[in-house]
């Protein structure tokens, strides 16, 4: 099921790109009293009068000495550029779960998923470039670890579907919480920590309105996991560590 839903974002990316690439523009005519006519669909000429039609179907009839000029330009910006960024969301982490044994090494096992949320606040400069402070919670085989990360984001086109991307880094803290920072099995203590968290992801967004916008994309995750074994029996401790990788695959809204 992950491999089919990563198939159809990028496939999504690929067919929406080149016909969203075009700008479009529209006729615009200027009256002499201040008035703007946008978006011009029909013009007619009757008994000195001049009948003008819109594309949302208003009807605007005038004589050609009210004309002060006529151009055809770019659309307005119709979606949000610049502001308050605000991003929520959520969506599995798909991999291969890691088995820890008592020599120190990683052996792995079949497929495993799990959840994945996320919470992002910060400022976006243009459509290209957007950064914000994140917080989540990742859940793993091993435990749940809650990252702390710096987003970067942005999206391509100035339509209402566009390629968006997002690029985070940060530490991944492992939940006190939620698993408890010691676990004591059978006279053996672990003790365990988190820390480095990459993720890259890529997809597509549609504006729902101009300032809210529904993205789903699909990246890779790297976090990095640390456990300490302390033996009572022995005296002896040993210090491992796991490289999580996932496939991510997430929807969310941007506003």
């Amino acid at each position: 099921m992950s491999r089919l839903l990563f198939s159809a974002l990028i496939f999504s990316v690929i067919a929406t790109v080149p016909v969203l690439a075009q700008r479009k523009t529209q006729e615009v005519i200027y009256l002499k009293n201040g008035s703007v006519i946008r978006n011009v669909y029909d013009m007619q000429h009757a008994d000195s009068l001049i009948r003008v039609t819109t594309r949302e179907g208003s009807v605007f009839v005038f004589g050609p000495g009210d004309i002060q000029k006529m151009s055809r330009e770019f659309g307005l910006r119709l979606y949000k550029e610049k502001g308050y960024l605000f991003e929520f969301d959520f969506g599995i982490l798909s991999g291969r779960e890691s088995i820890r044994n008592s020599f120190g090494f990683n052996t792995y096992q079949g497929a495993v998923t799990s959840f994945s949320f996320a919470v992002v606040n910060g400022y976006r400069f243009n459509r290209f470039a957007g950064v914000g402070l994140g917080v989540g919670i990742d859940g793993y085989q091993e435990g749940v670890i809650t990252p702390l990360f710096v987003r970067g984001t942005g999206y391509l086109l100035k339509a209402r579907i566009s390629p968006v991307y997002a690029l985070d880094a940060g530490y991944g803290f492992y939940s006190p919480v939620l698993n408890g920072r010691t676990d004591n099995r059978n006279g053996m203590t672990f003790h365990y920590r988190g820390g480095f968290m990459g993720n890259a992801a890529g997809g597509v967004q549609v504006f729902l309105g101009r300032d809210v916008a529904l993205y789903m994309m699909a990246g890779y995750r790297m976090q990095d996991y640390r456990y300490e074994i302390n033996s009572e029996r022995t005296e002896s401790s040993l210090d491992q560590r796991i490289l999580f990788r996932r496939m991510s695959l997430r929807m969310g809204f941007s506003f």
